[in-house]
């Protein structure tokens, strides 16, 4: 870490240097935020599936089995496990992918 009395010092030799990086700031922060908002986004679509498409689907696989009781119970099951599970991974992924990019981002910005 920089002495502060060194860092004061190059400030004031060229005070331009500290507009660009207060500027630089600015944008890191205001990117991160829109990488943390898309990440909501992402997994409000995810939300989605589970609450509309999901029960959906499971009616359809129920009523297009009902003369095998067994498949009309154990598929709809089936699915719903699939599709959640992948949804619980692609959000895992969204995190992750958001994570590194907000901190590489703001590694950046140390001097």
């Amino acid at each position: 870490m920089a002495d502060p009395l060194t860092t004061l010092s190059a400030l004031a030799n060229d005070p331009a240097s500290a507009v660009t990086n207060f500027i630089n700031v600015v944008n890191t922060l205001s990117s991160d935020a829109s990488t943390a908002y898309g990440t909501l986004l992402a997994r409000a679509d995810l939300a989605n599936v589970p609450l509309t498409s999901i029960p959906a689907y499971e009616v359809t696989i129920s009523l297009d089995n009902l003369s095998n009781p067994i498949d009309a119970i154990g598929l709809p099951i089936a699915a719903e496990t699939a599709a959640v599970t992948m949804a619980g991974g692609f959000e895992l992924e969204i995190l992750a992918e958001a994570a590194s990019i907000i901190a590489t981002s703001l590694v950046g910005l140390i001097p």
